[in-house]
């Protein structure tokens, strides 16, 4: 059987940042995995630390997981979702105390109320075009919910 990896950058809430090979099991994207509430571990394989330590395999706890962002973006016209309405600008204060600025996808849903409610179950939100007090970009971003502290939508939130 063959496993299928994904490149994946994950800050853990003791403030650790892993860079490594995610496993999907059986799904296609991060997005699947990570809002899989029958795992429980994402596993990681060639990952390094951000102080240089090389690890062969990690399961990382998903509820210990602050934020995850893929390395590489898999769409094709990036410049679809600045336009696209039914995105809408958002601020997320973390547990950390990181700020992150970002879009969510609104999808089938009228605002960011109805979209948490109907995604309750799923433990991720996913953001993209993000930047952070930190200096970080990412295109696209999976936030832990219950790393979040507050949302604000349409203004930007301050360090």
């Amino acid at each position: 059987m063959e496993k299928n990896y994904e490149y994946v950058s994950i800050e853990t809430c003791d403030g650790t940042i892993l860079d490594g090979d995610a496993l999907l099991y059986d799904k296609n994207r991060l997005s699947e995995l990570f809002n899989d509430a029958s795992i429980y571990f994402i596993v990681m394989e060639n990952t390094i630390d951000d102080s240089g330590t090389k690890k062969d395999k990690l399961f990382i706890n998903k509820d210990l997981i602050v934020w995850a962002a893929p390395r590489d973006v898999k769409h094709t016209n990036q410049d679809s979702y600045i336009d696209n309405k039914e995105y809408v600008e958002i601020s997320i204060k973390t547990i950390d105390g990181l700020i992150i600025n970002g879009k969510v996808n609104l999808q089938i849903f009228r605002n960011l109320d109805e979209m948490l409610r109907y995604t309750s179950l799923a433990p991720f939100v996913v953001l993209i075009n993000t930047h952070d007090n930190r200096g970080s970009f990412h295109h696209t971003l999976f936030m832990n919910k219950t790393a979040i502290i507050q949302i604000e939508v349409g203004m930007l939130l301050s360090s």
